[in-house]
């Protein structure tokens, strides 16, 4: 291993220094997109239920640190990072399921506590009007479901028993016309804590737990409720209860969640549903469950939680964009990861390459210029180095071409 510092001097008020350490070949995969927190809830808690309507996303409910229930209701401006106090529930929940039809917010079962008593109550929150009206009950009593809308209908899927005791596998449709509960084909694989999303008008249920002994799935399971039917998905990557999901374009993205078979059990994984096949992407800033994520214009966002056993106020926002980009270096595959970067920026050739590498900062000044040779994988050391966008640039020899690309650094 051979190990080169690099000092330069400031410029502009911005140190640029850099530490370059070639390694022995060895591919990873690039993580795309980054998590940064934007703001924080007024306290911590998990289990609340989120949804996005118009410009605002409203943050409902949820269990407090002590684990009891809450009736909390506040929406969220990611506009402005700013948050409102509304109209609470009528009766204290968490662990709902909820999902958005015709600008209103449908609100089913929950507990009192982490595993207390479930609820059969329904509800329906106006943003509008700021106003909770109480509906139809659910057949049974819940908590830890999903619902998703779709054409006109609200599909409620799995959950745990009262008490924890067992799970179900009902695939239960609400009418809200006429305020009406069908059921329809029970989901393969019965569970509850798990995770949805919407793609092309099918409902994925990701992940999700067995109860006594607590135990975390891996399954995905898909519902066409135009024709009642269910297929099986490509399993998760990792098993996980109390993940968060959201759809952004034609991705399904799942981040956090717990594997109870680990030591540590809490999760920081984002990964990415496209054409059937899983992609990592960031991960969270830190492991946790039982976080709440709705998609919001071209971003995730993801509210409190549970980080090995503390309760979270943290409202973070997942950039999915790539700041930087796959580029291809003739038949030489080049990946730069991760973006953003903290401590170190990855270099990686699908093969040994040959070329010069040069990084610059944002104001023009260069940070390094360097030929490397022979080598498939490069770690620069970015600790010295301010919050920022950096810019690199490689020029490969034997007519490997260019590729060039941006990358962040955060502190």
């Amino acid at each position: 291993m051979k190990n080169i510092k690099i000092h330069f001097q400031q410029r502009g008020g911005m140190l640029c220094l850099l530490t370059v350490i070639i390694l022995l070949p060895s591919l990873q995969l690039r993580a795309q997109g980054y998590w940064e927190e934007v703001a924080q809830l007024p306290s911590a808690r998990i289990l609340s239920s989120v949804e996005s309507v118009d410009n605002l996303i409203y943050v409902m409910g949820g269990l407090s640190s002590p684990g009891q229930a809450i009736t909390e209701v506040y929406s969220f401006n990611p506009a402005t990072l700013t948050l409102q106090v509304r109209n609470p529930i009528p009766k204290a929940l968490g662990a709902s399921a909820t999902a958005v039809l015709n600008g209103k917010i449908y609100l089913f079962g929950g507990v009192s506590y982490s595993a207390g008593v479930a609820s059969k109550s329904s509800y329906v929150y106006d943003p509008a009007t700021d106003q909770w009206t109480t509906l139809m009950d659910m057949p049974v009593a819940l908590g830890y479901a999903v619902a998703e809308a779709i054409n006109g209908k609200i599909y409620l899927i799995g959950g745990i028993v009262s008490g924890g005791g067992g799970v179900y596998n009902l695939t239960q449709e609400y009418d809200p016309q006429s305020n009406s509960w069908n059921t329809k084909l029970a989901m393969p694989t019965a569970r509850g804590y798990m995770c949805s999303a919407v793609l092309d008008d099918h409902i994925y249920v990701l992940g999700g737990a067995l109860p006594s002994p607590i135990t975390s799935l891996d399954a995905v399971e898909i519902y066409d409720p135009t024709n009642d039917h269910w297929t099986i998905g490509s399993n998760l990557p990792t098993p996980r209860l109390g993940g968060g999901a959201g759809v952004l374009g034609e991705t399904i993205y799942i981040a956090g969640g717990a594997y109870t078979d680990l030591p540590s059990p809490d999760l920081d994984d984002t990964d990415g549903y496209i054409q059937g096949v899983w992609q990592s992407f960031a991960n969270l800033p830190f492991a946790m469950h039982g976080h709440a994520i709705t998609a919001f214009e071209d971003n995730l966002y993801s509210f409190g939680g549970s980080a090995s056993g503390v309760g979270v106020n943290a409202i973070l926002k997942f950039h999915v964009a790539d700041v930087g980009t796959d580029n291809l270096l003739g038949n030489n595959g080049l990946s730069v990861f991760p973006n953003p970067a903290n401590e170190q920026i990855n270099f990686v050739f699908e093969n040994v390459s040959n070329g010069r590498l040069s990084v610059w900062c944002s104001d023009g000044s260069v940070i390094s210029t360097i030929n490397l040779h022979n080598e498939q994988q490069y770690e620069l050391s970015v600790t010295g180095l301010p919050s920022g966008v950096y810019f690199w640039k490689w020029a490969g020899e034997n007519d490997e071409g260019t590729a060039s690309g941006k990358v962040m650094v955060l502190r």
